[in-house]
């Protein structure tokens, strides 16, 4: 983010050889969060030392070597997502291996500057050393006693549970499930929809056709094609998960079923049409039964208003990317009576058939003192 761009750029710049110490003779003002950029509430660095470091550029350069060899740059792809983007193929060099290399005192500066950066609520430096998963674990304690209060201990010990978090565009599904998946220790499967989407494909309203997507599937138009797709990739992934696997999904079947019917409208006399509606209604409620086979499910669904919809948008620039509108205000209002207040009355219908426990928050404020007050709510319902 930021305060790396701005490190590596002070301690590069800062006379090539020259001691940490010299960072700090250079005025605040360098350091300073920009003012019309959003400072994090907690920053960590990681602290690794030059022989570790030169290790892992080692054996990123071989394992890069060994996959180019095999004739599959992207061998270390473990995704089990079919039309998931694969991730970008490992580069056997960075330039920053080398200037590290060449000059012993870079590093020292780099973190010197990360030091004084301005702006962060938190800043806190953690161990790198050793295992990710070592590192990973002194993340998240950081993470939960500085942002989100005293650690309280695990809700359901070795039981599968599902919570599925739905909302409408901007509800904050997505940054509170990655949230609360690392406070809980489980896994997170954000939107599949989001996965799978064909991004050069999107258009203005597209989500009222399938986000734009003409993709195969068992459907005879595009609208019908695309939920096939999402609802047969979302049970792919739903087997992937062992029974002993807990997680946070963002949207999940009946999120993926709301945008099924939203798009589809909801006072549709076509006789096929609404043959259709039933059908994806009953795939969604036999996956969500075979799902709660393997363990307990919990819906969380985040409502917000669509001026919290508008606002986010104006805010996170990817999201109007990833959702293009010609009218924000009179599409958000379109989507929140879809997915927010059809969305609410699809969950009471399905927990009347289905059995299992809703939880409704209202999520229109943001920052991470409003997040942690999400995870401490979804975690005493759940205990």
């Amino acid at each position: 983010f930021y305060s790396s761009t701005c490190a590596y750029t002070v301690g590069w710049k800062n006379t090539s050889g020259s001691p940490a110490e010299s960072i700090n003779n250079l005025p605040d003002s360098l350091f300073a969060w920009p003012h019309d950029l959003r400072p994090p509430d907690l920053m960590l660095i990681l602290q690794v030392n030059d022989e570790v470091r030169r290790n892992r550029v080692s054996s990123r350069a071989e394992g890069a070597a060994t996959a180019r060899s095999s004739g599959d740059p992207n061998s270390n792809d473990s995704s089990c997502i079919e039309g998931a983007p694969p991730p970008p193929a490992m580069s056997r060099h960075n330039p920053w291996d080398e200037r590290l290399s060449n000059d012993e005192e870079l590093g020292q500066r780099i973190v010197a500057a990360h030091r004084r950066t301005i702006g962060p609520s938190h800043v806190e430096e953690v161990d790198a050393n050793g295992s990710p998963d070592d590192i990973s674990r002194m993340a998240l304690e950081i993470i939960r006693n500085r942002l989100l209060g005293e650690k309280i201990p695990s809700v359901v010990g070795q039981k599968k549970v599902t919570v599925a978090l739905t909302g409408t565009h901007c509800s904050g599904k997505n940054t509170l499930g990655r949230l609360l998946a690392g406070y809980l220790g489980w896994r997170f499967d954000p939107e599949l929809g989001d996965i799978l989407r064909d991004r050069d494909a999107l258009v203005v309203d597209g989500h009222r056709t399938g986000d734009g997507s003409g993709v195969g599937g068992g459907g005879t138009n595009k609208k019908e094609c695309w939920d096939d797709r999402v609802h047969r990739e979302e049970c792919a992934r739903d087997r992937t998960c062992s029974r002993s696997c807990s997680r946070v999904v963002e949207t999940w079947h009946i999120g993926n079923l709301a945008w099924a019917l939203q798009r589809r409208g909801r006072s549709n006399n076509n006789a096929s049409e609404e043959e259709n509606i039933a059908r994806v209604r009953a795939q969604a409620q036999r996956a969500i039964r075979d799902e709660m086979e393997r363990g307990d499910i919990v819906m969380v669904h985040l409502q917000t208003s669509p001026e919290t919809t508008v606002r986010r948008r104006n805010k996170q620039p990817e999201n109007v990317l990833r959702l293009p509108m010609s009218d924000e205000e009179c599409e958000s209002r379109r989507l929140h009576t879809a997915l927010d207040v059809h969305g609410v009355q699809l969950l009471h219908d399905f927990e009347g058939e289905l059995k299992f426990p809703i939880l409704i928050l209202s999520n229109n404020d943001d920052g991470g003192e409003a997040m942690g007050d999400k995870i401490r709510q979804i975690e005493k319902y759940l205990a």
